[in-house]
């Protein structure tokens, strides 16, 4: 059954006189999902935020300068490999 998990995002981009920007957030909330037996499935909950910056110029003689970061923090508990249970 659904673990009643929210989700959202945002982007946003843009370009003038050889600048260029763009960003995007991610955001997620929900707990684990039940299993058609009624069990609860551990490491399957959800606690992220997700987020990524980047600008950029390029000058008229083509030369470009590009800086970008991205971060994700996911605090949900997860399995270290997919076949193994929590």
């Amino acid at each position: 059954t659904n673990s009643e998990t929210f989700t959202t995002g945002v982007s946003g981009f843009g370009r003038q006189d050889g600048f260029e920007y763009l960003g995007y957030i991610n955001y997620g909330r929900g707990g684990n999902f039940t299993a058609g037996n009624g069990q609860e499935m551990p490491g399957t909950g959800t606690d992220l935020i997700s987020g990524l910056a980047k600008i950029a110029y390029e000058s008229v003689e083509g030369h470009r300068f590009e800086l970008s970061h991205e971060q994700v923090r996911d605090d949900a508990l997860r399995p270290y490999r997919a076949n193994v249970y929590i």
